[in-house]
């Protein structure tokens, strides 16, 4: 079996907010292929890591531990040393053992593929002045020009806005922009709740290695509330390919109109659909039925 030399520990944005610090990873994937033959059950109820905290080990140096569960149950524990590499990988037997067939032979094979694995979680922040060469690079890479609206002097983050990338340690790995919403498709400037002030989401780009773990919904997540803290003002963006639409849907967008086509904006909660005035009209009219009915009943 091929040894994993590291694994990708993913936040899920579902629990972004508070607490629960829930991970998805490789790793979890490979759990779920050991537990259950039933595929639908496990895509209802996936595997996910819990970040425990720190610990300390029996050697008495310092060290690191992750919870995974199912429905109903803690299935077991990753420990990692104080450098990040797994050092154990356990399961609750009393848990699993009917659930998983063949029990022993497959928690010694997720062992076996994940033990000494370095653990990573990438982390999303404002790029800066510091970051230019690496944003460069990947300006080559996806085509972009990020690096052209950057200012290289800028080197504090509390200056710093419009691009952000998401790094695994020092290593950018992917990045987008969010800037004003000007200059934009009529679809956008003539949307209801478009104004001077409106944002604009772009440039989204994920290095191939590390695309379908989660890193573009972290980052475009994260992103959007670094730049707008308060979640005040509406996100717009346009799509090189209409299906992408169903990734960003998944996140809170919904398209600018009907046609399903093109741009798309992110609404602050506190936004109301504004109802159009046919719509008004049409649900106003039962009411006037109504009072019809009723002059002539009276009458």
């Amino acid at each position: 079996m091929e040894k994993v030399e590291r694994v990708i520990f993913v936040p899920d944005m579902r629990y972004f907010v508070g607490a629960d610090k829930r991970l998805r990873s490789e790793l979890t994937k490979d759990m779920d292929a050991y537990r259950l033959e039933d595929e639908d059950f496990v895509e209802r109820h996936p595997t996910y890591l819990y970040d425990c905290g720190d610990r300390m080990e029996a050697d008495g140096k310092p060290g690191h531990v992750y919870a995974f569960r199912v429905p109903g149950a803690t299935r077991g524990g990753i420990y990692t040393d104080e450098y990040g590499h797994i050092t154990d990988i356990t399961f609750d037997e009393k848990t699993c053992f009917e659930c998983i067939p063949c029990y022993n032979r497959q928690v010694e094979a997720v062992r076996e593929k994940y033990l000494g694995a370095k653990v990573e979680i990438p982390t999303v922040r404002v790029l800066l002045g510091t970051d230019m060469e690496q944003v460069t690079a990947m300006d080559e890479e996806s085509t972009f020009c990020v690096a052209d609206m950057m200012d290289p002097d800028v080197i504090n983050p509390n200056e710093a806005s419009y691009a952000y990338g998401v790094f695994l340690g020092e290593h950018l790995i992917g990045y987008c922009t969010i800037g004003g919403a000007d200059d934009c498709p009529d679809m956008i400037e003539k949307h209801e709740h478009w104004s001077g002030k409106s944002l604009l989401l772009g440039d989204v780009f994920i290095q191939d290695d590390y695309q379908g773990q989660g890193l573009g919904t972290m980052l475009v997540s994260i992103a959007r509330t670094l730049e707008d803290p308060q979640e005040e003002l509406p996100i717009f963006l346009t799509l090189l390919f209409d299906e992408i639409g169903k990734f960003y849907q998944k996140l809170g967008w919904q398209w600018c109109d009907e046609t399903k086509e093109y741009c798309m904006v992110y609404l602050p909660p506190h936004y109301k659909k504004i109802i159009p005035d046919d719509k008004r009209l049409s649900l106003r009219r039962p009411l006037f039925s109504l009072k019809l009915i009723l002059s002539r009943t009276c009458a």
